[in-house]
């Protein structure tokens, strides 16, 4: 089980900064010493004319943006013939800085490592900061570089990039510069760089220094200074004032408000009962990061959403015309999606009924039940309620809203448990005021309450009260099967939604992955990581080339 950190800031700290290169990714000199010794080059020529500080060489002018990286390589290359020329060496043939830094480029990686650590700085309370001694790239290269540069500026409190502040490390004015921008003292900040140099002209400034020789060397003495295991499992980082919001209004007046964040394939997020877009938080700002556009929507009674009164305004079919309209407002042929409770169910159902506009398909703990046309949802309910008892208590308009709209933080401090803690039914035997479960924080404890004050419970209620109309509207297609690439992910420990309701799914659903998770129903909530990689490992498998746009 993860746990949540407190927000403590021992010695006074408040800030943890990285350098890039060295830190955060594999340093590029281990390119190019690969480069010197592959081509024979005089050991350290680049360590003299690669001076980040001094702007009487090219390489100090591109880390203040004098230059772009493309003057950089003109620059450099008649800087490289004119040491040859004193140290009396011929350069290779076809010599290139160009080929240096694109040597270095191939051999430089992201450290996953030092990533991780900087969710649970953020979950200690701390702020995070880049700072990086960087160029201006305008070569073929930039839009990789961006694209990197955005997956730090996502998770980094601030990046500090000294192509365009116009200073570089170790000047202690940049040091005194990022400090007032953070609005913090040198003394709460510490500072990791793989440079000598850099931590020297930091720590006279009063910030407390880790030279970083390799990443878990300083990962260590980070954890040793702070007290904090990196190693434990925290819940993945997600600043949702990153996401942009949109709203949409159909033709019959239905708003539907949805959350967006990345580029690429679309991929729609569907939430089940009792929630809203934001149980789907981790999981957008990890398939963004993956390269892909994650949407999540508050569904018809939820959330920013219109919540009609009428009971036969939640059929499936209607709900999944508003799935169909927000694609075709946001100009989306076909996508992959994915839900959850509820939202399982209308994903399989969408995935059915519009082959043509569904890519690829999961379920998060939600089967897809074949459709059987003897006999009604709530005729077999009746007789065999089983786990689903429930939803029979449902079905009179007013009781269940009464009961959960009483005392809404209760309701949710009742509803939201993991798999360790006693489940017992819906409100009853609980205490008065429950225990906060591990898997809410105080924060998602208090996004619910707003949410469901403003809305009630009525809404999401009503799909409830329309299963016998959705099953006459989905016999029409109880012969056919699902053909797209699916996934089914169970939850091992779910009591309503059990692992064995998935087991009819074989014939009908042929193109089918399974993964089971360690967790009762709030998958999202007890196991964000591990579901976070099951779906981005799916995805990859799903999502090989763009979707490219067919010309008739």
């Amino acid at each position: 089980m993860w746990g949540r950190w407190p927000s403590a800031t021992p010695l006074g700290w408040k800030v943890v900064m990285f350098d890039m290169g060295g830190v955060l990714l594999t340093p590029l000199q281990f390119g190019f010493r690969k480069y010197e010794w592959e081509n024979g080059l005089a050991s350290g020529m680049f360590s003299e004319l690669f001076k980040e500080d001094d702007s009487n060489y090219s390489f100090g002018k591109v880390m203040k943006g004098e230059i772009t990286l493309s003057q950089f390589y003109q620059e450099c290359d008649k800087e490289c013939e004119k040491y040859a020329e004193e140290k009396k060496f011929q350069l290779p043939e076809g010599f290139s800085v160009k080929k240096l830094f694109t040597s270095g480029f191939s051999n430089s990686s992201i450290m996953e490592n030092v990533m991780k650590a900087i969710d649970c700085l953020h979950h200690n309370g701390y702020k995070v900061a880049l700072l990086t001694n960087n160029w201006t790239d305008d070569t073929e290269r930039r839009l990789s570089i961006a694209a990197i540069m955005l997956k730090f500026r996502r998770r980094f409190d601030y990046v500090f990039e000294s192509c365009h502040i116009g200073m570089a490390k170790p000047d202690a004015k940049l040091y005194e510069y990022v400090c007032n921008k953070m609005n913090v003292q040198p003394s709460e900040v510490i500072f990791l760089d793989d440079s000598t140099k850099n931590c020297v002209g930091a720590e006279k400034l009063g910030m407390k220094t880790i030279i970083v020789k390799n990443s878990f060397q300083g990962l260590k003495d980070l954890a040793e200074l702070l007290n904090i295991d990196f190693n434990r499992k925290v819940v993945p980082y997600c600043d949702i004032s990153r996401f942009a919001h949109g709203y949409i209004v159909s033709k019959e007046g239905i708003k539907t408000h949805y959350v967006e964040c990345g580029h690429g394939p679309p991929v729609i997020f569907c939430h089940g009962w009792p929630e809203c877009w934001y149980s789907w938080r981790y999981q957008l700002a990890h398939i963004a990061e993956l390269g892909y556009r994650a949407i999540a929507l508050d569904q018809r009674g939820f959330g920013e959403s219109s919540c009609p009164r009428a009971v036969e305004e939640y059929t499936t079919e209607k709900i999944i015309s508003d799935l169909l309209h927000l694609m075709d407002t946001l100009g989306l042929p076909n996508v992959t999606l994915v839900g959850h409770d509820w939202g399982g169910f209308i994903v399989w159902i969408c995935a059915l009924r519009y082959p043509e506009r569904i890519r690829a398909v999961a379920g998060v703990n939600t089967p897809y039940i074949p459709i059987d046309v003897s006999a009604s949802p709530l005729t077999k309910m009746k007789k065999n309620p089983h786990t689903f008892d429930y939803q029979l208590y449902f079905q009179d308009e007013g009781v269940a809203e009464a009961e959960f709209e009483k005392d809404i933080e209760r309701t949710f401090l009742c509803l939201f448990r993991g798999t360790s803690e006693e489940v017992r039914g819906f409100l009853v035997g609980f205490p008065e005021k429950p225990r906060r479960s591990v898997i809410l924080s105080e924060e998602d404890l208090k996004f619910y309450v707003d949410q469901f004050t403003r809305t009630g419970f009525r809404g999401g209620i009503n799909w409830y009260r329309n299963l016998d109309r959705n099953w006459e509207w989905n016999c029409r297609v109880a012969n056919r099967k699902i053909l797209q690439p699916s996934l089914m992910v169970t939850a091992k420990y779910d009591k309503v939604l059990y692992p064995a309701l998935s087991k009819l799914m074989t014939p009908w659903v042929p193109n089918l992955t399974r993964k089971e998770l360690e967790c009762g129903h709030w998958t999202q909530l007890e196991c964000p990581n591990e579901l976070n990689q099951v779906l981005g490992d799916w995805l990859q498998d799903v999502h090989r080339s763009a979707t490219m746009t067919p010309r008739l």
